[in-house]
């Protein structure tokens, strides 16, 4: 008994002195990957510690910087019976002023006793680009009161014009570490145009004595019906099965100022147009290419067409466009090339007209106007292809005649089966089902095409005679005509059913039959208002049938690739 007590209180005393010579062990260090950085170059602090904090460490107010981004990292080991801890926390600071600032020690809870850092001296010098723009200090909302978990949803604007920029921000609060992945589920976004594009950024604040890693999410929207809209609540799902839901985002969208000048496609932002020639001296039918530019902030995937001029004398074939978007610093910009094939019928010094392009400025409620410079070329007279083809030949008759004569003695005389007629007709019978068979297929293709035009020409006359109908009726709803005209219109067109499709797959099946972006695009858009439309969101401005129709009248014009 009295050994067990020894041994008991020689374990007890072991353990107290392994105990405190931990405690003094314990390292906490802050570092910099650099002390002497540009404004044009980030900072990474890194808080080392040789064991594991109770909860992350608590950073002190920064002068001169800003918390861009943060990650954790951490390893254990045994080595001969020692083990080794190794913890760090690691945030990206972004310079946001010039001079020498200091980082105050870092404070962090291991086994509830509190420890603190060095402190860390940091220079910046100004670099080639300007100071980067400093976020606006984030509002805690009214609702979070010390929680562990907190979404929101806001817009940047409003009040925004019918067509104008908006960013829709998701803000997620979270005081303590997550173990596992969340999932966040963005609204449907009805009456709204959505690049599919987010941009996310990570801040530490201290809000209601708590220090929450703040992330936001920022998404690019562009309403696409005026009125009071309403962006139905975001989701977020916590590892734990945990939802959280933010509240409904209201605004009111304004239509775009009247009167409208001439020439005013629907082009919302702020624009440049710009042309020039792949060359500008050319022969009678040969090829020359217009290149067309527009660039500038706004939705470029919506983007109007410029107004083309009729050019007499030239024969003019349309290239597809090309598109190019970025969404970067909350703005949304990029340009859209365009290319028409020109072939000159007639010679002389011609000029292709200026090109304007008519938009509306949200940020001076005007709308401008950017203009092409008028582009000058020089065609010559040129020689006619039929010509050059009977030249060739017959300069080439010469070479294909024979030297001289074969001489009899090559000639074999044939062998008496290939004198029998019967042979012959055997071998020529395959070739004549052959021949049968592509004749009927000719044929049959022929048919076909005949059906498939006629079903083309009476999918216009049909839909046209509905929309007169639907004009007369009284009591009907526009949406309910309009998106039934339409998708029987579509599937007549091309002959298969467009009935109950979902947005993707009337893309996907426009896309196979060749046609072109910016008629996909006005069909989504069409089949949007009439949904916005069913549950009241319906803009007084426009007329769905008479939208329907011109809409079919440009699947009519042939705008395919």
């Amino acid at each position: 008994m009295k050994t067990l007590l020894r041994f008991l209180l020689i374990a007890a005393c072991c353990l107290l002195f392994t105990a405190t010579a931990s405690a003094q062990d314990i390292i906490v260090e802050a570092s910099v990957d650099s002390n002497d950085v540009t404004t044009d170059q980030q900072v990474v602090l890194t808080m080392a510690m040789n064991a594991q904090p109770d909860s992350p460490p608590i950073l002190p107010p920064l002068e001169g910087f800003q918390v861009v981004g943060q990650s954790s990292a951490s390893q254990i080991s045994i080595v001969n019976g020692v083990s080794t801890a190794y913890f760090a926390y690691r945030y990206t600071l972004q310079p946001i002023e010039v001079g020498e600032f200091r980082i105050d020690p870092v404070t962090v809870f291991i086994d509830g006793q509190q420890y603190a850092s060095n402190d860390v001296v940091i220079a910046v010098r100004q670099g080639n680009n300007p100071l980067p723009d400093v976020a606006p200090a984030i509002v805690p909302p009214t609702e979070l009161t010390g929680q562990d978990f907190y979404v929101e949803a806001s817009v940047n604007k409003e009040t925004p014009y019918l067509g104008e920029q908006v960013l829709y921000l998701f803000r997620f609060y979270q005081a303590r570490e997550l173990l596992g992945r969340r999932s966040y589920h963005s609204p449907d976004f009805v009456g709204f145009w959505s690049l599919q594009e987010t941009q996310q950024t990570e801040t530490l604040n201290n809000l209601s004595d708590r220090t929450y890693r703040i992330t936001t999410l920022v998404s690019p929207l562009f309403p696409t019906l005026s009125g009071a809209r309403e962006i139905a609540p975001a989701e977020l799902r916590l590892p734990d099965g945990t939802r959280l839901l933010t509240e409904n985002v209201n605004l009111t969208v304004k239509p775009l100022p009247e009167p409208k000048p001439e020439g005013f496609n629907g082009a919302v932002g702020t624009f440049t147009i710009s042309a020039e020639l792949d060359k500008t001296t050319v022969a009678i039918n040969e090829a020359i290419t217009w290149r067309v530019r527009v660039e500038g902030i706004g939705n470029i995937d919506t983007l109007p067409e410029p107004t083309w001029p009729v050019l007499e004398g030239w024969r003019i074939f349309e290239n597809q466009s090309t598109v190019n978007t970025e969404f970067e610093n909350g703005i949304v910009k990029g340009r859209r090339d365009y290319e028409r094939v020109l072939i000159p019928s007639r010679e002389g010094v011609t000029t292709l007209p200026a090109l304007d392009y008519i938009f509306f400025n949200p940020e001076t409620d005007q709308y401008e106007q950017s203009s092409t410079q008028p582009l000058e070329l020089i065609v010559q007279g040129g020689v006619d292809t039929a010509d050059i083809e009977n030249s060739a030949s017959e300069s080439l008759l010469p070479e294909i005649r024979p030297i001289r004569a074969t001489p009899n003695r090559l000639i074999r005389q044939p062998l008496r089966l290939l004198s029998n007629p019967l042979y012959w007709l055997l071998w020529l019978l395959p070739a004549a089902a052959v021949i049968a068979d592509k004749v009927m297929r000719v044929k049959q293709q022929r048919s076909e095409d005949e059906i498939e035009k006629e079903q083309r020409q009476n999918a216009w006359r049909s839909a046209s005679q509905a929309i007169k109908a639907a004009r007369k009726e009284q009591g009907t709803r526009a949406e309910e005509s309009a998106e039934r005209i339409l998708t029987s219109y579509l599937s007549d067109k091309f002959g298969e059913p467009f009935v109950g499709l979902s947005q993707s797959a009337r893309t996907q099946q426009l896309r196979q039959h060749h046609v072109r972006e910016s008629l996909i695009r006005w069909t989504n858009r069409v089949y949007d208002m009439v949904e916005g439309a069913r549950y009241g969101y319906a803009n007084d401005e426009i007329n769905l049938l008479d939208e329907v129709e011109q809409l079919m009248s440009r699947f009519e014009r042939g705008e395919q690739v």
